[in-house]
């Protein structure tokens, strides 16, 4: 009997990845066409023309790789944000960032900081939240920078 090649739950993985870099993608010649001046914030925190990948598990740590690959997206910063350190390294070797791009932090750190992003993706598993909800929301109005940027939630099949 034949396998597939790929498992449904790989699959769906897949297509969620290509979603992603679509949407970004699109949204980057949309305003690549456009000139973009500096950024302001919101109450005064620290702003980045970079991406935010909220949740460096599997999902997050393919897609910070990718987008990093990517010429579309040359020359922006990809921030992976993590709850702790305990698996910076492993990420770091598996993303493979030659030039310096790539940047680990654990979501203490970028709220302390008062970082925002112009692009953020939410792509944190909801196992590792007590209130799956609050924290997405808390994510959108503190760290996704608004205006012309994008915010993109990727959601488990149990949510």
């Amino acid at each position: 009997k034949d396998r597939p090649l790929f498992s449904t739950h790989e699959q769906g993985q897949n297509t969620m990845k290509l979603l992603v870099i679509l949407i970004l993608c699109t949204r980057r010649l949309f305003y690549s066409c456009m000139a973009l001046s500096s950024f302001s914030s919101k109450n005064g925190a620290a702003s980045s023309d970079g991406i935010a990948i909220i949740g460096c598990g599997v999902l997050g740590t393919s897609l910070c790789r990718q987008i990093l690959e990517l010429r579309d997206f040359e020359g922006r910063e990809v921030t992976g944000i993590t709850k702790s350190t305990a698996r910076h390294d492993m990420i770091r070797d598996a993303v493979g960032d030659r030039n310096n791009r790539f940047h680990l932090v654990t979501y203490e750190e970028v709220k302390e900081q008062q970082k925002q992003f112009r692009d953020v993706v939410f792509c944190a598993p909801p196992s590792g939240f007590d209130d799956y909800a609050g924290a997405v929301r808390e994510a959108a109005t503190t760290i996704y920078l608004g205006g012309d940027g994008t915010m993109v939630f990727t959601s488990a099949g149990s949510v």
